[in-house]
């Protein structure tokens, strides 16, 4: 399954707004969540290739034509869910 977290501010961004983060279960491959990604032009260099949490960071403006798609969570339930190793 592919999730998203509630939009929330980041300060230090250059781009101003708020930000969630797309990812996918911790028991699914990482190449669901490209091949989604890249379905929805989600731009690869929006990828953190973080070895405990990869994930896509998405503009809150982009959020809503997501969530059709993926299960909105908490940013702590996110961490629960796809957090590896």
């Amino acid at each position: 399954m592919i999730y998203i977290d509630t939009p929330a501010a980041y300060p230090f961004r250059k781009k101003r707004g708020t930000w969630s983060h797309l990812c996918v279960d911790k028991n699914i491959p990482l190449s669901v969540l490209h091949d989604f990604a890249k379905s929805r032009g989600i731009k690869k260099h929006w990828f953190h290739n973080n070895k405990r949490f990869p994930h896509y960071d998405i503009h809150g403006c982009d959020v809503e034509t997501l969530l059709n798609e993926v299960t909105l969570v908490s940013s702590r339930e996110l961490v629960k869910l796809c957090a590896r190793g």
